[in-house]
């Protein structure tokens, strides 16, 4: 007789998330319990079992700067008569809620017309070694009756971009969520058009999140101090 061990690996790349490892240990070796890689493919109810675990765990650690909440995603109101051409411009982030794919040194988002009246979308930020990351992206407006709810999409990959508030001279408020079944994903940016917003709007800003059920304790202040003019 033997049974199935399934442990979780980190992948040698830097993408985050484990692998699953699946052995058999038997019981050929004399002394004791020997292990071996299984050679025979595992029941198709196992497979999805372990595939689904290893998601699961995949999202945690990558991740790992965010809270995980219980429930559906919030759906607070938006920006009303909001205008995409004021909008359009140079916006530098304030605070956060942190997330992995961010430094959190420096961030500024760009937001351009594409020929196709789509949002252009370039996030610019300063790594601790001094090097320039850029991310370009696009957004649309999925609902031209709610223009403030647009959806901004990185590579091949999507998700909501709601302005909360704006009066697009001084500050804005973006929300972005993501379901995960049971559970859901919130993102927060605080933004200004210069990389210092008074207490008092900043507080306005997060008491709009906090009447609308979004949890704000993560939330941290991003480093716009000695910041480059090249950005």
């Amino acid at each position: 007789m033997g049974t199935y061990k399934v442990t979780w690996e980190k992948p040698r790349t830097s993408l985050g998330g484990f692998c699953v490892k699946t052995s058999f240990i038997g019981s050929e070796d004399p002394r004791g319990m020997s292990e071996r890689p299984l050679q025979q493919p595992l029941n198709p109810k196992m497979v999805t079992v372990l595939l689904l675990l290893a998601t699961l765990v995949g999202l945690f650690t990558t991740a790992k700067g965010q809270d995980f909440h219980l429930g559906k995603c919030p759906s607070p109101p938006v920006q009303e008569n909001f205008d995409l051409i004021k909008y359009l411009g140079r916006w530098y982030e304030i605070e956060t809620i942190p997330t992995t794919f961010e430094n959190r040194i420096c961030i500024q988002a760009n937001y351009s017309l594409t020929e196709n009246e789509n949002v252009k979308v370039l996030n610019t930020e300063l790594s601790p070694d001094g090097t320039i990351n850029q991310v370009k992206g696009e957004a649309k407006q999925r609902d031209v009756s709610e223009p403030a709810k647009l959806e901004l999409q990185y590579f091949v990959l999507g998700s909501p971009y709601w302005i909360l508030a704006t009066d697009y001279e001084n500050y804005a408020l973006v929300y972005s969520c993501i379901g995960l079944g049971i559970f859901h994903l919130d993102y927060v940016w605080i933004l200004g058009r210069s990389p210092y917003l008074p207490p008092e709007t900043i507080t306005y800003l997060k008491d709009i999140l906090t009447s609308n059920g979004i949890n704000i304790k993560g939330m941290i202040p991003v480093d716009q101090a000695n910041c480059p003019d090249s950005l």
